[in-house]
């Protein structure tokens, strides 16, 4: 059974992507936003990558792509859907996913939140700078929580997703939102 996981680069400059392959023919890698629309951004091809493409292949292995194609494409980007498509052994095509939460606009907001919080000296709003970073902090690792207990078979596509993923994906979406509402217009 193929799996696939995917990061960004602590800059936010790149998507790194790790996917394994168990007897399996890799067919491709895509990604797409969360969001009614289909739009999507092929990763990597066959011809991509360095391993077989043509017959059954086990091992680990890693594709990095830089993110400002994938927002050209896509636009501003918040949670992805990353898909993996392969054949395995008997012939039968599976998709195997995983949910990103980008945080690279939070992680820049809460950097900026806690350095007001460090020079803050004798500023009467000092705590409410505190207060902001601690939500911004636990949304966004709710939201990356929430993303992490949906099934990587649940689905790539809005129509073949579960009511239980899009429940989820919808959470995790909203508190993305709530710790985007505590930035201010000089983050990231």
């Amino acid at each position: 059974m193929a799996s696939i996981s995917g990061a960004t680069t602590t800059d936010g400059k790149f998507l790194n992507i790790q996917y394994s392959l168990n007897q399996d023919i890799f067919q491709y890698i895509r990604v797409r936003r969360y969001s009614a629309t289909n739009l999507q951004y092929d990763l990597s091809s066959p011809n991509d990558v360095t391993h077989s493409t043509t017959g059954p292949i086990s091992g680990n292995f890693s594709v990095l792509r830089p993110i400002e194609p994938i927002v050209s494409a896509l636009g501003p980007l918040d949670i992805l859907i990353l898909e993996i498509r392969c054949v395995n052994s008997q012939g039968v095509a599976k998709s195997y996913t995983d949910y990103i939460l980008i945080s690279h606009t939070l992680d820049c907001c809460l950097a900026e939140k806690m350095n007001k919080v460090v020079d803050c000296n004798n500023d009467p709003n000092c705590d409410d700078h505190l207060d902001d970073a601690k939500k911004l902090y636990l949304f966004m690792k709710s939201a990356e929580f929430v993303l992490n207990t949906i099934p990587d078979t649940s689905g790539y596509d809005m129509a073949g997703l579960d009511a239980t993923a899009i429940a989820k994906l919808n959470d995790a979406k909203a508190k993305y939102d709530k710790a985007l509402e505590l930035c201010s217009n000089t983050c990231c």
